[in-house]
């Protein structure tokens, strides 16, 4: 995309709304970078996607509502300022600069749709009548909503949405809940009392009619109730798109609506043929020779047209297929390992009217004489070269959406890496890309949002990621192979007890930035790790070495200072700085902590290994002294220094030199993993030192990881 294009398009789809098929008003947020369905076969994911694809190009299946940003200078507020400023027969191109000019057309529209009461819904009949706050939050809003209504040519509706975060946005969906809740109550109440009289066998034919009178009455009064959210302006989406609209279809359409956390639409502004979004579809295998000349005869329509039979190849023309040809290379072999170099032919004029003026192909051969045409390439190369085309024609500075369904597909893990990754660089120049996908390569980018596709009782729905474990797997749609690239970090742990802590305080950001916790049941096997090919080569995942009764600011700047003098002078001069650094250090944890570091420096994977300490003798110490060792009434520092100025009269055949079993021993304490997760759920007040280890976890989440 031309860089001069890049602020006018970087308007992007907030979501979609679907009841096609078996989506029964399935609502899906988009991210603005890559996002990525992922579930099981069958879930609904190729449902969503073929619904977005019809919403895009204009086809009605459903109701189908593609919500998008409206945001000041970008293509599509321009798009929609033209469109009201037509409606009024205004020109947008001379009043735009006029301050206000968008508020002003935006305003008339409201007022309008209200007067007329939209299609069906109680109309307004004085502009006294409506809500000024609610017109003045109108206003405001920044989203449309795209209801594509066609049938054999594309058009759409197009509806400003209500934020939901205004103070009428908010009222009005409470005014329309409550409306809803007292219609709910008063309809039990009926079915309630008339339970009680038909039962009753007593009563006389005159007491029976009376009785059905009365319920008639009732029954009216509860049409009025309906009524009084049939009409709120919150429902006029329900009246646009139902010849009469009846309490229940308005329940069935809005209450979905209420829930989600999407815009809501609320005032039709236009019909439109066209909008400013550009589908650009993996599955759509338009001739791209024929969508390249429609784009050379377009850039050079006068020259063309003015040329008659004197038409000559002007360096301009060249140079256009020259840039064209670059431009689709450079996308291609981002997107496609070893991908092979497109060429872009401008064939001679004596040959436009026998073959296509312009030609993609690959070349091969020393002097290139074989020429393949990208529909006989690989599947995978064909299909990455169409996009590649596409993005090298997108010039029109409209946003871009790529939808893609298994971008995997054909590809091996090495590729599939540096599809993700290329897909993730995409989004940086104001594309969007929505996928159905298994790859853990493109789940596990830090740029997607990952939506989880899930069907029960054949009912789609859609959520975020649960957390990873071998119980999830199937949910997902993974292998246990795919797991291991799944996670971020590594988290090496000494025990269980170090395991059941970590996630009772940080067991939601262990789920978020995907961690996994591995305990090694015992520090002394930390050394080891290193040499661990499940975890380096199979990986690229971080790892954190965790030990406790350890200083972590001292030993994060001594690494730190490590991997700077391993790159100055090597691994020796590192290794004998860390040996240094620690050697007046007591207790065992620093000697593991310095063999770990040093294997690593020595092996070449330091960038991935991070040291973590925690200051307290042991992890059960930032638990509530007072359920571990109820019978004690002390604090954790009375009971250390007990222990330390007992310890060489302790009886060290039973293991009493040990803090836990002294513990146990001396007071009956109850250090079970029942009763350590007990106390640790017990916490109210997140320890400061978690807080600070959560905040570095997220740091080294971040980081890129490498093999």
């Amino acid at each position: 995309m031309n860089p001069e294009n890049l602020l006018r398009a970087r308007s992007a789809l907030i979501g979609l709304r679907s009841n096609a098929g078996p989506l029964d008003n399935v609502a899906v947020a988009f991210g603005s970078g890559v996002t990525a369905l992922y579930g099981q076969n069958g879930a609904g994911k190729t449902w969503i996607l073929d619904s977005l694809r019809r919403a895009l190009r204009g086809r009605y299946r459903g109701i189908n509502q593609l919500i998008c940003q409206l945001e000041h200078d970008t293509g599509v507020y321009e798009w929609v300022m033209e469109h009201l400023a037509d409606e009024v027969h205004e020109s947008w191109y001379r009043s735009k600069s006029t301050p206000g000019a968008g508020a002003a057309l935006l305003r008339g529209a409201i007022k309008n749709w209200f007067i007329r009461g939209g299609r069906y819904f109680k109309p307004y009949e004085e502009v006294e009548e409506i809500e000024p706050d609610l017109i003045e939050d109108l206003v405001l809003a920044r989203s449309i909503a795209l209801i594509p209504v066609g049938d054999n040519a594309a058009e759409w509706d197009v509806w400003l949405c209500l934020p939901r975060d205004v103070p009428a946005g908010t009222r009005e969906v409470a005014a329309y809940q409550s409306a809803v809740e007292v219609a709910e109550g008063f309809a039990q109440k009926i079915a309630d009392g008339n339970d009680t009289w038909r039962e009753d066998d007593e009563l006389s034919d005159e007491e029976y009619g009376l009785r059905e009178q009365a319920e008639e009455k009732l029954y009216d009064e509860l049409s009025l109730l309906e009524w009084e959210y049939i009409h709120r302006p919150i429902a006029g989406l329900v009246w646009e798109y139902r010849s009469l609209a009846m309490p229940d279809d308005v329940r069935r359409m809005l209450d979905p609506i209420i829930r989600d956390d999407l815009p809501i639409p609320m005032v039709k502004l236009f019909s439109a043929r066209s909008i400013p979004f550009v589908l650009e579809d993996d599955d759509d295998e338009a001739d791209i020779d024929s969508l390249t000349r429609a784009a050379f005869a377009k850039h050079f329509e006068v020259e063309l047209l003015s040329a008659g039979s004197s038409l000559s190849l002007s360096t301009d023309m060249q140079q256009w297929v020259s840039e064209r040809a670059q431009s689709a290379n450079e996308t291609y072999s981002l997107l496609l390992q070893d991908a092979p170099q497109l060429t872009l032919e401008l064939r001679p004029l004596g040959q436009w009217v026998r073959d296509s003026p312009l030609h993609w192909c690959v070349k091969y051969g020393a002097y290139g004489h074989t020429k393949v045409p990208v529909s006989e390439l690989s599947r995978a190369e064909s299909r990455w070269a169409r996009v590649a085309v596409r993005r090298a024609l997108d010039l029109t500075g409209a946003v871009s959406v790529i939808v893609m369904d298994e971008p995997e597909a054909a590809l091996h893990r090495a590729a599939e890496r540096q599809m993700a990754k290329g897909l993730s660089e995409l989004t940086s120049v104001g594309l969007q890309v929505i996928v159905a996908t298994h790859s853990p390569e493109v789940l596990d980018a830090r740029t997607t949002e990952c939506l989880h596709v899930s069907n029960t009782n054949g009912k789609t729905s859609v959520g975020f990621m649960p957390p990873l474990g071998s119980e999830t797997l199937s949910a997902l749609g993974l292998s246990p192979s795919d797991l291991l690239g799944l996670y971020r970090i590594f988290l090496l742990v000494e025990g269980a007890h170090d395991e059941i802590v970590i996630r009772a305080l940080c067991g939601e950001l262990l789920d978020n930035e995907r961690i996994k916790i591995v305990p090694m049941r015992g520090g002394r096997k930390l050394p080891g790790t290193v040499e661990s090919q499940l975890l380096f080569d199979l990986s690229d995942a971080h790892l954190v070495a965790v030990l406790d009764d350890v200083r972590s600011q001292e030993i994060e700047d001594a690494w730190l200072e490590a991997q700077t003098r391993y790159l100055a002078s090597g691994s020796e001069d590192a290794i004998d700085f860390l040996s240094q650094a620690f050697k007046q250090r007591k207790g065992d944890e620093y000697g593991w902590l310095v063999q770990w570091l040093s294997r690593a420096l020595a092996k070449g994977v330091h960038s991935r290994v991070e040291p973590h300490g925690f200051t307290a003798r042991d992890i059960i110490e930032y638990l509530p002294v007072e359920q571990l060792v109820p019978g004690a009434h002390k604090t954790w520092s009375d009971l250390r220094r007990e222990h330390e100025s007992a310890v060489q009269s302790l009886d060290r055949s039973k293991g009493l030199h040990d803090f836990k079993r002294w513990l146990t021993q001396s007071y009956g304490a109850d250090i079970s993993l029942t009763n350590v997760e007990r106390a640790a759920k017990s916490v109210q007040v997140i320890p400061e030192e978690f807080l600070h280890f959560g905040y570095r976890l997220r740091e080294i989440g971040a980081r890129p990881c490498k093999r």
